[in-house]
């Protein structure tokens, strides 16, 4: 699929080049602290290779010990940031979270992300998704950040190892617990209402639910909802052309796009009840498949 935009500024740069200048600045600032940095990892589309000209910039930096304030700041003023905000520790996330516009004010430069975490935290969260099995969304994306990021400083190599293998039990819970498509029968409702956005969405989150249910299949830590061609399409373990059937749903009419859909699930649902039969997929189809009439008759 061709992008629809250029990713090509007027400056001659692509996107991602452009954007890894500014990682790598930035990856400098904090080395030149001396406060305990262990590594600098791109994430997201930069680090990928694919970011356009609308993507953000993401960086996950890893610490021996919390990061202290003025080494957060310090990364600002490397890049003539402005309009920053650091976010206090979270407890859930064990993270830091900074952001900053560069190369213009908000809304007219680059935003860049930042997430601070300590080696003891990542390998914490680690532990529930490697070990635990934690099917949570935001643990999946981490992952993502680490095993497909740009590394550009330091040795993160102890924790990106972790993730070298995805684990059968955890295809197992992510597929049990995203790869279930509720109501799908609401279609006709929100057809019979003219609820166009309520359809959209509707359509949106079975698409979501077999992104899902292919990149456990096939080992690929979930990006998040952002790329879905990315995440999906060099795919081996899926119904034949997933990414592109999904895409071609979008502009069809309610009925052939349900049809097209539901057929794609099922599909999907084979796949799974071949390769990872512990999973309940028996369940998983009569969800899909219940219908419900409008009453009265």
């Amino acid at each position: 699929m061709t992008m629809p935009f250029p990713t090509v500024g007027s400056d001659g740069r692509t996107a991602v080049a452009a954007r890894l200048e500014v990682a790598r600045a930035t990856a400098d600032a904090f080395v030149a602290c001396n406060g305990g940095l262990v590594a600098t990892i791109c994430s997201g589309s930069t680090g990928r290779g694919h970011a356009d000209r609308w993507s953000d910039l993401e960086l996950t930096v890893l610490w021996s010990q919390p990061p202290r304030a003025e080494h957060r700041e310090a990364a600002v003023v490397a890049v003539g940031g402005g309009a920053a905000r650091f976010f206090p520790y979270d407890e859930q996330s064990r993270s830091w979270f900074d952001e900053w516009w560069t190369g213009g004010q908000a809304g007219q430069g680059l935003l860049v992300e930042i997430v601070h975490t300590t080696v003891e935290g990542a390998h914490a969260l680690l532990d529930r998704l490697v070990v635990g099995h934690e099917p949570e969304e935001w643990l999946l994306s981490m992952a993502a950040a680490y095993a497909y990021g740009l590394p550009l400083t330091g040795d993160a190599r102890n924790v990106l190892a972790r993730l070298e293998t995805y684990p059968r039990g955890l295809a197992v819970a992510v597929i049990t617990r995203h790869g279930q498509i509720d109501n799908f029968w609401r279609w006709q409702a929100f057809v019979q209402r003219g609820d166009a956005h309520g359809l959209r969405r509707h359509f949106a989150g079975v698409a979501g639910a077999l992104v899902h249910i292919a990149c456990a299949l096939n080992g690929r830590w979930w990006p998040g909802t952002k790329w879905p061609t990315w995440a999906i399409g060099d795919l081996e373990i899926c119904p034949p052309g997933l990414a592109k059937r999904l895409h071609d749903v979008a502009p069809q009419d309610a009925e052939p796009a349900a049809q097209s859909l539901q057929s794609l699930a099922e599909e999907t649902y084979d796949l799974v009840e071949a390769r990872l039969p512990e999973v309940d997929v028996a369940r998983l189809r009569r969800i899909l498949r219940f219908t419900r009439e409008p009453w009265p008759a």
